[in-house]
């Protein structure tokens, strides 16, 4: 009926779903990566209707049925990969979510199926996230799960995001601070108009050492500085005012162990110094921002007992409680590192805490006034709230 020798038309490639479109005289083709097709059963030619991707901006790679209501004159499109059935409507192609998982509402740009880092309000009423697919920041309710477009896609004005990584809320400038590493720019986010500015670029916005990976950021409050952490750079101090950036500690900066492969800081104001997780060293750093020296606080070679750490990958300062909470991926778990003796506990993991299990823990945020963690799962495909003093965990939004 139709193939690369009958018919005209993009070819369709791993079709996952049919369904008959008799009123219309054609076939309907759900392909895997998200793309609608509309094969004319008299002559093959074939009509891309519908990229999800590519329109919507949805990384939906999982299509794996199709069926015709003709009544509503609507496709219905199954996608695995984040759990929903889309109303497609088949004259102006407009899509619904008709049925998913979710936890929350928000439109579907606002989809917790992927996060490049996570940030969280002063009083725990926010969760923020930077979505790569969406090139969007998104706003969670941590009350209701209830999520909202706060910036990119057609909201604010400004530069666009190109790879937004992660982020700090920077409550006294109502704004958030973000790190995209395909602009090699910290950027500011208004959070009443969504505009977004560069606050410090290689372009010309500010003078120093360039950034090469920028991957964190957080911010030293009061003082007008971030402090932005770059896998290839070493962590680099950024002025607020004009953008101007120096090498704090890495490279020939500060005397004690070289990063391995930095990638995640918070800011410890208490002690003025900064804390880096190291999935290289395995190993949580502590970073003098007054000499650049750096020193091991915990890892698996003798300095803490307890759990090993397993890829750690982000952490988030639990001040009170002097210790900060680690998400240990390769364990699938979220654990405390004291800040003292450098000892490891399991928070909640498997065999500790009860509720969903987790997938593919990446990121972490830690609610002080409600004593909890967020934790952003790429399997489970949302964010998922953890009560601290019993591990137990649910999901809060996806």
């Amino acid at each position: 009926m139709s193939d690369s020798a009958t018919g005209s038309g993009p070819q369709i490639g791993s079709p996952e779903g049919i369904a008959l479109d008799s009123d219309g005289n054609r076939l309907w083709v759900a392909q895997i990566g998200g793309q609608l097709f509309a094969v004319d059963l008299a002559s093959g030619t074939r009509t891309l209707f519908l990229d999800f991707e590519t329109v919507y901006s949805l990384n939906t790679n999982n299509f794996v049925g199709i069926a015709l209501d003709s009544g509503s004159n609507r496709l219905l499109v199954v996608d695995s990969g984040i759990d929903t059935v889309f109303a497609v409507d088949r004259t102006t192609a407009a899509i619904d979510v008709l049925s998913d998982s979710a936890t929350g509402n928000g439109p579907v740009d606002s989809g917790m199926h992927r996060s490049n880092g996570l940030a969280i309000s002063p009083d725990g009423s926010r969760v923020l996230s930077t979505n790569p697919d969406t090139d969007t920041l998104i706003a969670i309710d941590t009350g209701s799960g209830d999520r909202v477009v706060r910036s990119g896609n057609s909201i604010g004005a400004g530069i666009d995001f190109l790879s937004a990584q992660d982020l700090v809320f920077d409550d006294d400038g109502n704004r958030a601070l973000v790190v995209d590493s395909s602009r090699d720019a910290l950027l500011s986010v208004d959070f009443v108009t969504g505009d977004r500015t560069v606050l410090s670029d290689n372009a010309g916005q500010g003078t120093g050492p360039a950034f090469v990976s920028p991957r964190d950021v957080t911010l030293e409050t009061g003082n007008a500085r971030a402090f932005v952490l770059d896998s290839a750079a070493g962590l680099i101090a950024v002025d607020l005012d004009n953008g101007n950036r120096a090498v704090v500690s890495g490279g020939a900066v500060g005397a004690g162990p070289q990063f391995s492969q930095p990638n995640a800081v918070v800011f410890d104001g208490a002690n003025d110094r900064a804390l880096v997780i190291d999935w290289g060293l395995n190993a949580l750093v502590e970073v003098d921002i007054m000499s650049g020296d750096r020193t091991v606080l915990s890892d698996n070679a003798g300095i803490g007992t307890g759990q090993v750490f397993s890829q750690p990958f982000d952490l988030a300062l639990d001040s009170g409680n002097s210790r900060v909470l680690v998400v240990n991926q390769f364990s699938d778990a979220l654990i405390a590192v004291d800040l003292v003796t450098g000892d490891r506990s399991v928070v909640t993991g498997p065999g500790t805490g009860s509720g969903i299990e987790f997938g593919a823990p990446y990121f972490v945020v830690h609610d002080a006034s409600g004593n909890r963690a967020f934790v952003y799962d790429v399997l489970v495909g949302g964010l998922v709230v953890v009560e601290l003093s019993t591990g137990e965990r649910a999901v809060a939004s996806k």
